[in-house]
């Protein structure tokens, strides 16, 4: 980002060094895990829980929405569900069970929570003959079988679709008020649901284009092909005006990976990001963009370009990379959540509510991407331009604000 006046921060570089070894992991509201019964998309309660890298879910519940009859017994602390000519029994604590009349090894063993027998959702593919997919974008797991049956089951809710088509209308209504181009991509966390305006338009991306390249490095130390404690040596080849508080230390200070990477999110320190750049190459970073599926990638004309689409793809990748890689996946959005920037995303939302976002201006252009961890997460990316500075950044609350009441309203 270069230096409009809402990006310029006067701010002790030894106390950020001091503490950015402190890391938190994400809060608030991680999206849930939905479950999709032959067409249907429900949550159930209690959640479902990743065991041993396993998702389990309580066993009743889910067996009764297939069509299942379940029984318990207290005694001997096992439960049986009977459909036609199928069936499984499974007892607590263990991780035998009789599937069929075939006693079969789960992955994990069953256990008791909140009153519930909780069993892995492989046991439905071996009892009930159900095929499993997981979108570990949208933390949705399919499960259909052959009858399509579906039914209420013990804790079991029907998950309300949003009616986007609705919101879609009141952001235009706003948008064509204000100055500039502007363009949104909302994506709901709880069913895949996309809503986009203009979500295609390319941009010159400023400093959201930091997120991609910390998200690259991250999944290279994740692979074990780079090590975030490497230090890269600050030289004049590097320095660049603007955010952040790397311009101004003196040449030949060392940084480790994971420290530059924080600067570059928390701070948008472009001789942070220049530095990295340098480190993983832009070929390597297009490469990336492209392999996640986004149209917009590399340079234009010698700026980074992107899409508010693209924004989500990265954004989504996330997410899953920090289901697979907790603790590096959190170190990123932790840098994303504790933003020095208040403004956008987060300036309009209430108090408490976790938002992860990247900031992003280059003259005219002001953008600003995340992740609201509200009662009903959600991505939301935002691009304007040709606006000027006060205006566009309102622009970016206020719309900010539309969606997260309507998130919230669901």
């Amino acid at each position: 980002m270069k230096g409009n006046k809402i990006y310029k921060a006067v701010i002790s570089f030894a106390l950020i060094i001091a503490v950015i070894a402190i890391m938190l992991p994400a809060s608030a509201n991680y999206p849930d895990i939905s479950i999709s019964i032959n067409g249907n998309l429900i949550q159930i309660t209690p959640k479902p829980m990743v065991v041993g890298g396993y998702i389990t879910v309580p066993f009743r519940g889910i067996s009764e929405a297939l069509g299942a009859d379940v029984y318990w017994d207290s005694s001997s602390q096992t439960m049986t569900a009977v459909k036609g000519d199928q069936s499984a029994t499974v007892q607590n604590g263990q991780k035998w069970a009789v599937v069929n009349n075939k006693v079969i090894t789960m992955p994990v063993l069953s256990f008791m929570s909140n009153n519930r027998l909780y069993v892995p959702l492989t046991l439905f593919k071996e009892a009930f003959g159900a095929n499993i997919q997981w979108d570990k974008v949208n933390h949705i797991v399919y499960i259909k079988t052959s009858d399509s049956h579906y039914e209420w089951g013990t804790g079991v809710n029907n998950i309300v679709y949003p009616d986007y088509n609705a919101l879609k209308a009141k952001l235009q209504s706003y948008i064509s008020t204000r100055p500039g181009q502007i363009s949104v991509y909302v994506h709901d966390l709880t069913t895949g649901q996309t809503l986009s305006i203009g979500g295609d338009n390319v941009y010159a991306a400023a400093s959201t284009i930091k997120l991609p390249l910390v998200l690259y490095l991250y999944e290279q130390a994740a692979a074990g092909k780079i090590d975030l404690n490497t230090k890269l040596t600050y030289t004049p080849k590097y320095y660049m005006q603007g955010t952040g508080i790397l311009q101004g230390q003196p040449f030949g200070g060392q940084y480790t990976i994971r420290e530059l990477s924080r600067l570059a999110i928390e701070y948008s320190d472009n001789v942070a990001w220049q530095m990295l750049l340098d480190y993983a190459g832009q070929d390597n970073l297009t490469a990336f963009e492209k392999s996640l599926g986004a149209n917009a990638t590399g340079l234009v004309n010698g700026l980074s370009v992107t899409t508010p689409k693209d924004m989500d793809i990265y954004l989504s990748e996330l997410l899953a990379f920090r289901d697979e890689n907790y603790d590096l996946g959190n170190e990123v959005l932790y840098y994303m959540e504790h933003s020095i920037f208040s403004e956008g995303i987060p300036q309009e939302l209430p108090s408490g509510v976790v938002v992860a976002h990247k900031m992003g201006a280059l003259d005219d252009k002001f953008h600003d991407v995340g992740i609201v961890f509200g009662n009903r997460p959600y991505i939301i990316t935002i691009f304007t331009e040709n606006g000027w500075e006060d205006a566009s950044l309102q622009t970016l609350a206020d719309i900010s604000r539309i969606v997260y009441d309507y998130q919230s309203g669901l």
